[in-house]
């Protein structure tokens, strides 16, 4: 019963954009109607048998709320029974048009994928449904994570502002027709050590495949939970914002990103993620995935062609997004052996790199810079659909610039 009464109330305040007042409004509201209740049980003094009649605009549409009872009991024990009886009656109600009408960010738990690879996924719907659909996938950097668990840590609290949750909003701005889909990695740690097969491509599939199914069987309850979760997480970054007037960073991101998560009712059951078209995101040490799905082309090219399952996967990868790649190692930042560069451009995909000097002017790693220069040119030569762009040129390198290229690069 309090889940359904706080769900109401979040359906309530978001439409009409009352946050932080629909509670003392309400309160307000029940304790007119209670007067309006008391007044029309007396007479009005203008004549003997006339009672008094209520002009007050709330009367009728409260009269719901009216019991035989409602004098003999205390106000606590009176609130409790009138909200009872509000989501007696339209509790399901509500929860369908909670679940049916919110696009934001839902959190659903861990996703089984290949074989006995799992990962937590963050969803949203599109805001402006096309009838061509398209995901996009993302894969974050690791200081990125859940709101609470960067909040915890010494050194990622100072980043909250990039959580999985809030990069998931920035994404849904960016790419309003798309599914958004955001992977957050099951392990972080150490360089990455790339192999010609290591089943990511059919891993990604499986899991687009395992989220569809989700959605298909959550419950409207599940389904506001899940909602709840990344909107509980949204609201301690508010409370930080609250606390800190001068975090410029944060709100520029509220400003310039912040969506509505009101739109057209949307079937659960119509959604096929496995079977629409596919951008890749990679940010940060997230584009080692991108990197390791480049010896996966490879590999199907030249040693397994009549794979059916790999060539299904890969014909629908559109778009590659390299957003500031790096990680701890010392080599493969970028990809730059030609074989599987000819093999990427063969492909057809489009090639986006956006970088900072944070990474390729680091000159604690040169390497950074040589190698995505070599992987632009060599593309460039074999006349790949590719673009790039480097931002903040003119700044000295610090870590904000990366993550400011979140709100910064564009869709094409």
């Amino acid at each position: 019963m309090r889940r359904i009464k706080i769900n109401l109330k979040i359906y309530i305040a978001t439409a009409l954009e009352i946050s932080r007042q629909v509670e003392r409004k309400w309160k307000v509201l029940q304790t007119q109607f209670r007067r309006e209740c008391c007044k029309s049980a007396t007479k009005s003094g203008k004549g003997t048998d006339q009672l008094y009649t209520s002009h007050w605009f709330g009367y009728k549409f409260l009269m719901f709320l009216k019991d035989k009872n409602i004098r003999k009991q205390t106000m606590d024990t009176q609130e409790e029974q009138l909200t009872a009886l509000i989501f007696e009656k339209d509790a399901k109600n509500v929860l369908r048009m909670l679940a049916t009408t919110y696009s934001g960010p839902l959190r659903l738990g861990a996703i089984n994928g290949y074989e006995e690879r799992s990962n937590e996924i963050i969803y949203c719907y599109p805001t402006n449904v096309k009838e061509k659909q398209c995901v996009t996938v993302y894969f974050g950097g690791d200081v990125q994570d859940f709101t609470e668990n960067m909040l915890s840590h010494r050194d990622n609290k100072n980043y909250i502002p990039w959580n999985l949750d809030n990069t998931a909003r920035i994404l849904q701005k960016k790419f309003p027709e798309n599914h958004i889909v955001v992977v957050r990695p099951s392990s972080k740690c150490g360089a990455p050590d790339h192999t010609p097969m290591h089943y990511a491509l059919l891993h990604l599939e499986q899991l687009l495949t395992n989220i569809s199914s989700t959605l298909h069987t959550m419950t409207d309850c599940d389904l506001n939970i899940a909602r709840e979760t990344s909107e509980s997480a949204m609201q301690e970054i508010n409370k930080l914002n609250d606390s800190s007037s001068d975090n410029a960073t944060f709100n520029e991101i509220k400003t310039n990103h912040e969506v509505d998560f009101k739109t057209e009712n949307w079937r659960r059951d119509n959604i096929s993620l496995d079977k629409y078209d596919l951008i890749i995101v990679g940010f940060s040490k997230g584009c080692v995935v991108l990197n390791q799905f480049l010896y996966e082309f490879h590999f199907f090219k030249t040693l397994s062609p009549d794979d059916s399952n790999l060539l299904n996967t890969i014909s629908k990868i559109k778009e590659m997004y390299w957003l500031d790649g790096g990680h701890s190692g010392g080599k493969n930042t970028w990809i730059t052996s030609k074989p599987l560069l000819e093999t990427l451009t063969g492909l057809g995909i489009r090639i986006h790199i956006h970088v900072t000097p944070y990474q390729i002017d680091d000159d604690r790693r040169p390497w950074v810079k040589k190698e995505e220069k070599l992987f632009h040119e060599i593309l460039k030569k074999q006349e790949a659909n590719i673009e790039r762009h480097l931002h903040f040129s003119n700044i000295i390198p610090n870590i904000n610039i990366h993550f400011e290229l979140l709100s910064l690069f564009g869709k094409s």
